[in-house]
This record gives C-alpha cells, structure tokens and sequence, in this order.
C-alpha cells in the first residue's frame, strides 16, 4: 500500500514538473511572437504613410461632394385579398391540383417544398384565427392530406 502512495506521489510531481517546463517554454514563445506582430504593425503603418505622400494625400481625406438626387415615391405593394379560409375549406379536397387549393384559400401563411425520392413534397399552413393552423400537404402539385384544426 504504501509502495502505490509513493508512486503515485512521485508520478504526480513530475507531472507537475512536465506541466511547469510546457509553460515557460510556450510563454517564452509567445514573447517573440509579439515582438513579430508589433514589427509587422510598425510595417503596415510606414508602407500606409509612404503611399499617402506618394499620393499626395498626407494622410487627408478627399472631399466628397454630394449632389441632389430625386427620390421616386414608392408605392405600397398591393395586399392580396383577404380570403376565408373555413369557408375555402369547402372546395379543397385531396386530389385536387395545387392551382385550385391556390384558387380556393389563396396564398398560404407559410410553405416549404422538398425532394423526396422522385417526389415533390409541400406543405402549406393557413392560419384559420390567431391559433389555429390548417396544414395542407401535396405531392407533386396534387394535394393529399389536409389537417384541420
């Protein structure tokens, strides 16, 4: 027992030592790793002020002058008709085409289309009232689930 406590003891102090060599080593290169940056910055800063006396600049900054422009008015973008979604619910069916599910509720609140093997999945929510959601799904442009609220 006291044999593994010595041990143990002995493996935790060089360890400890290993871990304190690593850092003085690692900070060491650190430092002139700094002393790189700064040189590199003092560089850029010199090669920055040469090409501004080439320039004949001096480092001042061009006026720029500003000259009127007219502005066209916009014009809101119409919105589209409000459209009763409980009372469009009658006519949509599964089996009808994606034109007339356009046709019936008009533009849904929000849509998502994706490959699936060589199918086209969609699905449409229709918000009904402020909580309920109508999800219409489509394969290939053909609707084939409709989940009411």
């Amino acid at each position: 027992m006291r044999l593994i406590c010595i041990l143990s003891f002995l493996t935790a102090a060089a360890f400890g030592q290993t871990m304190v060599e690593y850092g003085s080593v690692a900070g060491a290169a650190g430092a002139s790793g700094a002393g790189l940056g700064k040189q590199a910055g003092s560089l850029l800063g010199n090669m920055g002020s040469a090409l501004s006396r080439a320039s004949g600049t001096d480092g001042a900054k061009p006026k720029t002058i500003m000259a009127p422009v007219a502005r066209a008015k916009s014009t809101p973008e119409p919105e589209a008709p409000k459209v009763d979604v409980i009372a469009g619910l009658v006519n949509v069916k599964t089996g009808i085409a994606r034109a007339e599910l356009l046709a019936s509720l008009g533009k849904p609140s929000s849509s998502i289309s994706m490959p699936e093997d060589d199918h086209m999945m969609e699905s449409m929510r229709y918000n009904v009232d402020g909580k309920s959601v109508v999800v219409i799904k489509l394969t290939d442009g053909v609707v084939t689930e409709i989940e009411k609220p």
